[in-house]
């Protein structure tokens, strides 16, 4: 599809990652939640330059699972998607490796935490 004010090839690509585990008990959605936001918290570093170039990405927890949608360039959406998927298996390597190895990582975390905390108390 073009852009319509500049003719501009333009795609859009949605990706379901599909886990029966992430809402399977209210301490595993919490804590998918929580990844959610250590995600795209640390994903803004890596794709600040290409929003500014027009393309976007958005990451958001289900309870099927993670969606992904990518949109922008046709050309640079590939290279989007890679920097995103890679970076979230790295998290994931990460936290795994503990917080003596990743404190700023781990930081990130706690920051979500209190974040979704403070969120969950002011629902009304």
């Amino acid at each position: 599809k073009t852009d319509r004010s500049w003719r501009v090839p333009k795609t859009m690509i949605k990706l379901s990652v599909v886990s029966p585990s992430t809402y399977e008990s209210p301490r595993a959605m919490t804590l998918s939640r929580i990844f959610q936001r250590v995600l795209n918290d640390d994903l803004n570093s890596f794709v600040y330059d290409a929003s500014l170039a027009g393309c976007n990405y958005r990451i958001s927890c289900a309870p099927t699972g993670y969606k992904l949608s990518v949109s922008g360039y046709s050309e640079k959406i590939p290279f989007l998607l890679d920097t995103l998927t890679s970076r979230m298996l790295e998290i994931v390597k990460e936290l795994r490796e503990g917080k003596d190895r990743h404190p700023a990582l781990f930081d990130q975390f706690e920051r979500a935490k209190e974040g979704l905390l403070r969120e969950t108390k002011n629902y009304r």
